[in-house]
């Protein structure tokens, strides 16, 4: 993850490359998150650790990603990169 932008409290989050790293593993649909920040802000995502996770169509052509409780809004998705 590098940058969280957006939402109510009008979030603008950078970070430097690999501080947040997300990890996929499509066959066990498994999400390793390796977060070292430090930075007091108001979001920066998942504390390090594995989660489950689905890539699933819900209605016509919304992709939502699922992870563990959370949903969250593909809205650009390619093999190496993804926007929520």
């Amino acid at each position: 993850m590098n940058n969280v932008t957006g939402g109510f409290a009008g979030i603008d989050d950078a970070y430097e490359k690999d501080v947040i790293i997300w990890g996929f593993n499509p066959y066990d649909q498994e999400l390793t998150v390796t977060n070292t920040n430090i930075e007091l802000i108001i979001y920066d995502g998942f504390p390090t650790g594995v989660y489950d996770y689905q890539v699933v169509n819900l209605t016509g052509d919304a992709v939502t990603l699922m992870i563990d409780d959370f949903n969250f809004s593909l809205s650009a998705l390619t093999d190496s990169s993804f926007v929520l």
